[in-house]
């Protein structure tokens, strides 16, 4: 499923191409800021988020694997084999 939008780069800002907005595939994007962001960032969805980044250096639980799943299933991802590797997560989408 491909889906197409603006994209950032990794700071968040918008990218440019040509003196215009870049626009791609944005999948990876939109998984990246469901996981990073937390609740409440995000004015017109409230309740979208991980906020991965509160729990660096803490424990990969249950818990918040779950909470991968169910934010990546809000936005219509079916999350399928979520593992946490070292600091990075990884999870196989359809």
């Amino acid at each position: 499923m491909e889906r197409i939008d603006i994209l950032l780069d990794n700071d968040f800002d918008l990218q440019f191409l040509d003196g215009d907005f870049a626009i791609d595939d944005s999948q990876y994007q939109e998984l990246k800021n469901i996981i990073i962001h937390k609740a409440g960032d995000y004015k017109q969805f409230p309740n979208l988020g991980v906020g991965i980044q509160s729990i660096i250096g803490g424990q990969w639980t249950i818990g918040l694997k779950q909470a991968v799943v169910t934010q990546l299933a809000s936005d219509n991802y079916q999350a399928r084999n979520v593992k946490s590797l070292v600091e990075k997560i990884t999870t196989d989408v359809k």
